[in-house]
């Protein structure tokens, strides 16, 4: 293994991020045991997710997804991908309702192995008027998946739903606290509320598990 892969692992590690706060004491561990064989960073794959509250009393819910090889390969379409180039980079929103009804989707494909690749982006306003809810893995690949759809697109929508009910949950909690102006009244009604987006969210989660495996890229 050369030097410069060894480096890449090493950077990539979580033993490499400096003090990383833990509510659950000095002696909590913080980062994964450190690896007992040699090996080769090859792959790395990054998804951040974004909730925002709008004024309009809407909430946008934004996904990025990109993948990296540390290796250059040759592609058909694209001549030499080199380990700076993203071999995907997708972005995309969902604008919904308190109600968590779709008001407006949009998805670009920034970057795809294939040519054909931003050919689904065409289909992804096909999510609006669905309702996130238990069986929204269902109705997504009913919506956009398939031949006409993006695999990654798709997988996306999963861990923006999860998203969704973070944001929204959290926002009405944070509104209970400004309004009522006590944390003890506000936590009592937490744990009414919680509960209740814990399992909407166990519930989409258990859908997700039961696709079929992801293609490989």
């Amino acid at each position: 293994m050369s030097n410069a892969n060894s480096k890449a692992d090493t950077q990539a590690s979580p033993q490499a991020t400096p003090a990383i706060h833990t509510p659950y004491g000095k002696d909590h561990p913080t980062a994964l045991s450190t690896p007992k064989v040699e090996r080769e960073l090859v792959h790395q794959r990054r998804i951040t997710l974004n909730g925002y509250v709008r004024n309009d009393g809407l909430f946008d819910i934004e996904a990025e997804l990109t993948d990296h090889k540390t290796y250059p390969f040759p592609s058909d379409f694209r001549g030499e991908v080199t380990p700076d180039l993203p071999v995907h980079h997708m972005i995309l929103r969902i604008t919904i309702t308190k109600e968590r009804v779709i008001t407006a989707a949009e998805a670009i494909t920034v970057t795809g192995p294939y040519a054909i690749c931003p050919k689904a982006n065409e289909v992804f306003d096909e999510l609006v008027g669905l309702k996130i809810a238990p069986g929204w893995r269902r109705q997504v690949q009913a919506a956009i998946g398939g031949r006409h759809g993006c695999t990654h697109i798709t997988e996306l929508l999963g861990p923006v739903a999860t998203i969704a009910y973070q944001t929204m949950y959290g926002q009405d909690a944070r509104e209970r606290r400004i309004s009522s102006n006590s944390p003890m009244l506000t936590s009592k009604a937490n744990e009414a509320i919680w509960p209740i987006a814990v399992l909407a969210m166990l519930m989409i989660e258990i859908r997700i598990r039961t696709i079929a495996p992801n293609s490989i890229a």
